[in-house]
């Protein structure tokens, strides 16, 4: 307690006798967090538009999506020419 207690006293009376370097030591610690967290030149990617893409090919190379069980497929298949997405079920419909 003793250890602690003379810390913090040392800490109050260089405030207390240094105030302008303290109040710039203050700003610069402020700062150093702002920039940390709130990323203001863009070091760090916040969103899923700039992040790495999760499979190795682009969204208009797909043309079809099978999902479900084997017998249970729910199919999502694009039509040549548009961007435009049909849905059916399908037991007969290879991958």
């Amino acid at each position: 307690m003793k250890l602690l207690e003379k810390i913090f006293t040392t800490i109050y009376n260089f405030i207390k006798k240094e105030t302008a370097f303290s109040l710039i030591l203050t700003n610069v610690i402020l700062c150093s967090i702002y920039i940390l967290t709130s990323d203001p030149f863009g070091f760090f990617q916040r969103t899923y538009l700039n992040a790495d893409p999760f499979f190795p090919f682009k969204k208009n190379e797909i043309d079809r999506i099978q999902i479900g069980r084997k017998g249970h497929e729910t199919i999502l298949k694009k039509t040549r020419g548009s961007g435009l997405y049909k849905f059916g079920k399908s037991k007969q419909d290879p991958i």
